[in-house]
């Protein structure tokens, strides 16, 4: 079990809290991070070494197809992902039950829907964001690559 660690983000002690929050996640040892807000509110957010490292990962192409059907499907059984992404159900099993180990996906219901969870939708929402830049990086390669460079002697 992890032992908390209590920061004060008062008297411009930012700086600080940024670099040991970004010690604690480089150090990939477990940890959950309760964060109060400045103004000594009750609000608190919280979060913890598995989700910084499902974030994190690398996922596959093969993987980011299967989360983007559930994101735009909203969820459905694995029989119907078969399908969609002609697999068999075994490996979608398989890799399934791989994604719910990263706290991604949730399986509720009778028939063991498939879904994603809150943290399943951020890691779309950040592979769309990285995707999107590799894709403007593209393009204004492809669009240097078509201008003539006049240098002169």
């Amino acid at each position: 079990m992890p032992e908390p660690i209590i920061s004060d983000l008062t008297m411009g002690m930012r700086m600080i809290n940024t670099l040991l929050l970004l010690g604690i996640i480089v150090s990939r040892k477990k940890f959950t991070v309760y964060v109060r807000d400045e103004g000594g509110g009750s609000k608190v957010i919280s979060f913890n070494d598995k989700a910084i490292m499902a974030l994190m990962r690398d996922y596959s192409r093969e993987e980011m197809k299967l989360l983007n059907v559930l994101f735009e499907t909203k969820g459905t059984g694995i029989a119907e992902l078969a399908k969609m992404l002609d697999k068999s159900e075994k490996t979608l099993i398989n890799k399934v039950a791989e994604l719910k180990k990263f706290g991604i996906l949730i399986q509720k219901g009778k028939d063991r829907k498939v879904e994603l969870n809150e943290l399943g939708l951020n890691v779309i929402k950040l592979n769309r964001g990285i995707v999107s830049n590799d894709e403007i990086s593209k393009e204004r390669v492809e669009e240097e690559e078509g201008r003539e460079i006049n240098v002169p002697y």
